[in-house]
């Protein structure tokens, strides 16, 4: 599979654990046409599952996940902006310290030996805004909402359809944008810009013309919009065009249900 290819090549970049984090990075620079994260979550389970699949050792590829207390938390964000000399600390210049820090070969903290990554923190803090804040520091947050054009928030948004997988709610928007650097922040409206615009946020996305949802397939909990997702990525993933027999593949390795193949294709001649 072409997935497999690039993970096991990225694999190979670092010697130490290979996370989430790091396959995004890959692949918003390098190859934006692989499945997004969530997709392979949703296929195969979890991240270890993941990189099994991929032939690479989860051991070095996976990310604690467990609970991490909010004072280890806090203390790395600290720690970050300690090194780097800021008050005011992004996500990519985090992980861009984090990244260093471990290729030191330092140990970080006595409980551990890596200070968590940015999705970690993410994780059990909330939002990066709300995560510095509770660290004490300053996110890349505008000081006071604009006003964006109608155009503007049309365009955002239909990019941001783009880059999201399934549904666009306020919250994958929020995400999406905390996971943008502070240059290509500046492209795109905040949640609360976009909503001084709009009463509410399905009447910006109505505006936008953006797919949300569509009928039901009478035989299944699927529809035509899903099952376009879920084809295009099973091709990337496959590294070829989708037929009944390797997409019977695609559902025995995956961990969470998919349409049958009938159904599939009945929604996407829709």
């Amino acid at each position: 599979m072409e997935t497999r290819k690039h993970i096991k090549h990225l694999s190979k970049r670092y010697a130490r654990p290979i996370e989430a984090s790091d396959y995004l990075d890959y692949r918003s620079k390098k190859a934006p046409d692989l499945p997004s994260v969530d997709t392979l979550l949703r296929m195969f389970g979890s991240w270890d599952d993941v990189l099994r699949e991929a032939g690479v050792d989860p051991e070095r590829g996976a990310e604690d996940l467990d609970r991490i207390p909010n004072h280890i938390l806090v203390l790395a964000l600290q720690n970050a902006a300690d090194d780097l000399g800021v008050k005011t600390l992004s996500s990519h210049a985090y992980d861009r310290w984090r990244t260093e820090f471990m290729e030191s070969g330092k140990q970080w903290h006595e409980t551990r030996a890596n200070p968590p990554s940015s999705s970690v923190i993410r994780k059990w803090l909330g939002f990066w805004g709300d995560s510095v804040a509770t660290a004490g520091l300053e996110s890349q947050k505008r000081n006071t909402p604009r006003r964006p054009s109608t155009v503007e928030i049309i365009n955002a948004l239909n990019e941001a359809k783009t880059a999201v997988p399934g549904m666009l709610s306020q919250t994958a928007y929020q995400m999406m944008y905390d996971d943008l650097t502070e240059e290509e922040q500046e492209k795109f409206p905040t949640v609360d810009e976009i909503l001084i615009s709009f009463p509410n946020w399905e009447t910006a996305l109505r505006t936008a013309d953006v797919e949300q949802s569509d009928v039901l397939h009478p035989d299944g909990l699927w529809t035509a919009e899903e099952c376009r997702r879920i084809a295009k990525q099973a091709e990337i993933l496959l590294g070829e065009p989708l037929n009944q027999s390797n997409y019977k593949l695609i559902v025995e390795k995956s961990h969470t249900p998919k349409p049958s193949w009938k159904v599939l294709q009945e929604l996407l001649r829709q």
